[in-house]
């Protein structure tokens, strides 16, 4: 073969060697991937896919990367060994990909060079209009929306659990409606009010009478007592208390809060901001609130 291949003559030549290689040693769990069936490909692509990463872990370490160090090398020779292994768990990967979507290698490249020149057209612009990797990917499945066809508030592939949720949503609504016809209740707060009587006549029902809600609850000025107004969460209440700005309080006893200062966690710890000190706040306040709940389990209880 003369000149330089390109990588459809790779991947021929790869699919090639794991015939020979199934040839040799028949007890391989390899072979020619367009001989086999789904499961066999998923995991001819999964075992290739940890080899990659693995090869490409060792190539590294003929790199000098390291900030701790002052060494900016490459052992060459080794390096390019490795990138040599991690090349051809990814023509494995190709060319199970291609099997599995039934696409012949010459398709499988026009395919791949296509998405590959796209690829690079969608990057170019993104750098001339400035991306933020934030602002275009869709919020529930994270993909890009000019991909995927989402919306900042619709995602196209959670469409179903968001037909669902829409489904549930007309029945609750058609019951309310229909309740109000038969004189059951005439407006949604008598509605609320005989959901919350139903999950009282339960709660105390399991040995648990619900307590009253606090007037002062909210009230900067008899929230914090015993020497506590000098704290972090008195000034915030003063601050908001002064400027009418609204604030929303969390309570362990809320079934849902722990899930709330979870998602909030993992936000902060993605989008920023880089303060060590406040995400450490929020995981010490999420561990908080997930110790009270196990250890009063009788009180949690959803909101009311």
């Amino acid at each position: 073969m003369s000149g330089h291949m390109d990588i459809e003559e790779f991947l021929r030549m790869q699919r090639e060697l794991q015939i020979g290689m199934k040839e040799a040693n028949p007890n391989l769990t390899t072979g020619d991937p367009y001989l086999m069936n789904e499961e066999e490909l998923a995991q001819f692509i999964t075992w290739n896919h940890t080899a990659l990463i693995l090869e490409l872990s060792e190539m590294m370490q003929e790199v000098g990367w390291k900030p701790w160090a002052s060494s900016r090398h490459v052992n060459y020779p080794h390096a390019l060994h490795e990138m040599v292994d991690a090349w051809h768990f990814w023509l494995n990967i190709m060319l199970g990909l291609g099997a599995m979507a039934q696409c012949p290698i010459k398709v499988l490249m026009i395919d791949f060079e296509t998405y590959y020149q796209t690829k690079n057209a969608r990057n170019l612009q993104r750098q001339v209009e400035g991306y933020d990797g934030i602002s275009s990917k869709c919020p529930a499945c994270k993909g890009e929306m000019s991909e995927t066809g989402c919306t900042p508030t619709v995602c196209t592939k959670k469409g179903e659990g968001v037909k669902k949720v829409d489904k549930e949503l007309e029945e609750l609504q058609a019951n309310i409606e229909r309740r109000s016809g038969e004189g059951k209740s005439t407006s949604s707060e008598e509605l609320t009010a005989a959901a919350r009587q139903v999950h009282r006549e339960a709660q105390e029902a399991a040995g648990y009478a619900p307590i009253a809600p606090d007037p002062d609850f909210l009230d900067p000025a008899t929230m914090f007592k015993g020497g506590e107004r000098g704290s972090k969460d008195s000034r915030i209440l003063e601050s908001t208390s002064a400027t009418g700005e609204p604030i929303f309080i969390f309570r362990a006893k809320d079934i849902f809060s722990v899930m709330v200062l979870s998602f909030y966690a993992e936000i902060i710890e993605k989008y920023g901001p880089d303060d060590t000190e406040f995400h450490r706040d929020v995981v010490d306040a999420l561990a908080g609130f997930k110790e009270w709940q196990r250890t009063h389990v009788a009180q949690v209880r959803y909101p009311d």
